[in-house]
């Protein structure tokens, strides 16, 4: 409610322009004419930077803001509040918007996922116990089956 009011079009116009010059950022596809991004873990890493950064400097315009934490009459406590109350519901819109780009499986692990669910889909007929060995006496618990197998018994 508070971003709604004529006293929030400085923190508004911010982080609007922060979503667009973050969507234009995005690398897109060469020869792609719906501009689909490429996302790359790269570009993720680079992405996840970019919100982080913009997060961190707008907790602190929001903690020197009068809606936040620059308000008159609030004690230490209370101020403390309303920045982390603000902060949060950045956080949470931002993410809202650009959640996709900066948390999406990227591409480029999509195809070693494939490879790893191949890989695991063809070992599939593997029994653990074959690959690591049987645990000495395990399946036996009495003790006397050495006996019965070598015909002593």
């Amino acid at each position: 409610e508070k971003m709604k009011g004529p006293k929030a079009t400085g923190l508004v116009r911010s982080i609007r322009t922060f979503i667009r010059t973050f969507e234009s950022q995005q690398p897109h596809a060469s020869g792609s004419r719906s501009r689909a991004a490429v996302n790359t873990t790269a570009v993720q890493d680079r992405n996840g930077e970019l919100v982080r950064s913009f997060l961190a400097d707008m907790e602190t315009l929001i903690a020197g803001h009068a809606l936040f934490g620059g308000s008159v009459g609030l004690d230490d406590r209370e101020r403390a509040c309303a920045v982390e109350e603000g902060a949060e519901g950045l956080e949470k819109y931002i993410m809202s918007k650009l959640y996709a780009l900066t948390f999406q499986v990227a591409s480029d692990e999509v195809d070693k996922d494939d490879r790893c669910h191949r890989l695991c889909k063809a070992l599939e007929f593997l029994d653990v116990n074959t690959v690591i060995g049987s645990r000495g006496g395990d399946d036996d618990a009495s003790g006397s089956g050495s006996g019965n197998e070598s015909g002593d018994g």
